[in-house]
């Protein structure tokens, strides 16, 4: 356990237009068990009536500060609470989630206990529809090295999720580090980058401090095959391919193999003549014995249909997005 409270964690809860949800959020944050923390409310421009209750509570505790800007989204909002933060760790809240009443206490107990620059720990996922919570804690705790680590980000199998709401950090991993503006899934875009500044191992825990929304209606999480999302995956992807590359070749086939399933998911969900179908396309064409090597199933026939009937698999392609779109 913490012996000291003169460490500061900075905890970022960035929000818009989330009246409903957003005094449940602070709330759990002013119940914190671990007192020595500084609450930064960043108001992405809400409309509705979010501001006023993040004032209210900023006059009710010296802890919190509000700031107020024009909407930017998500990333913007983080990034301002990243260039004002004190603290000597940071973490993150979203403002439709709320936490444990440990959430702070026993991130950073876990922290100096197993003296590491991050902790990754498991959350409820509580879907909105249903009212059930599912748990997100399914593996035993674990030390690992920065590789291994990043490997379990590519991996994507429930080890360490890509999210920055579930860790406790440095805050000095995050210099010269900041979410990429207007882009969804900024998370992934970073979350390798910040793994790397590590000095030691991530510590991956089974305590249950976090309890996320799924798919709130008007999520940004909603909508994933979108366009945009699609083309903010391959651009988040392409980036870790390339850091990949130079620093852990060794991972190259597991994000290859990645990499396939989200090209040949975009080849259908995006328009015929949207840019980035050439962008899948060269990338398939160019890389055409990796993604063979990585591919098993049905993707090796709509590999090899690419590579050796270019116009079957476009009428595969279109039939699918008859299917997907409904298209009549």
């Amino acid at each position: 356990m913490v012996d000291s409270e003169d460490i500061l964690i900075s905890v970022i809860l960035p929000f818009y237009n989330l009246e409903s949800y957003l005094s449940q959020c602070i709330e759990s944050l002013l119940a914190q068990t671990y007192a020595n923390i500084e609450i930064l409310l960043i108001d992405d421009g809400s409309s509705d009536g979010s501001g006023a209750i993040a004032d209210h509570f900023a006059e009710k505790d010296v802890r919190i500060t509000v700031f107020h800007q024009p909407h930017q989204g998500i990333s913007e909002a983080r990034n301002c609470g990243l260039d004002v933060m004190r603290g000597d760790y940071v973490m993150f809240v979203d403002g439709d989630d709320f936490v444990d009443k440990a959430f702070c206490k026993d991130a950073l107990a876990l922290a100096l206990e197993h003296q590491v620059d991050i902790v990754s720990f498991g959350f409820n996922q509580l879907c909105v529809q249903s009212d059930k919570y599912i748990c997100k804690a399914t593996h035993a705790p674990r030390l690992l090295n920065k590789e291994a680590a990043i490997s379990e980000l590519i991996e994507r199998e429930d080890v360490i999720y890509n999210f920055v709401w579930n860790k406790i950090f440095k805050s000095r991993l995050f210099e010269g580090i900041r979410f990429p503006v207007a882009r969804t899934f900024e998370d992934v875009a970073i979350m390798h980058l910040v793994f790397e500044k590590s000095r030691t191992g991530i510590y991956v825990s089974d305590r249950i401090i976090y309890n996320y929304r799924l798919k709130r209606l008007g999520s940004i999480t909603a909508g994933s095959t979108s366009e945009k999302s699609i083309h903010d995956r391959l651009t988040d992807e392409f980036e870790r391919l390339e850091f990949i590359k130079t620093k852990y070749p060794g991972l190259e086939k597991k994000q290859m193999k990645y990499m396939l399933h989200l090209c040949l998911l975009g080849s259908v969900y995006l328009p015929d003549k949207h840019d980035d179908q050439k962008i899948i396309r060269h990338f398939l064409k160019s890389n055409k014995r990796e993604c063979l090597v990585v591919s098993s199933g049905l993707r090796t026939i709509r590999l090899a249909l690419l590579f050796l009937m270019p116009s079957v698999f476009n009428r595969i392609n279109n039939m699918l997005k008859k299917q997907v779109y409904n298209i009549n």
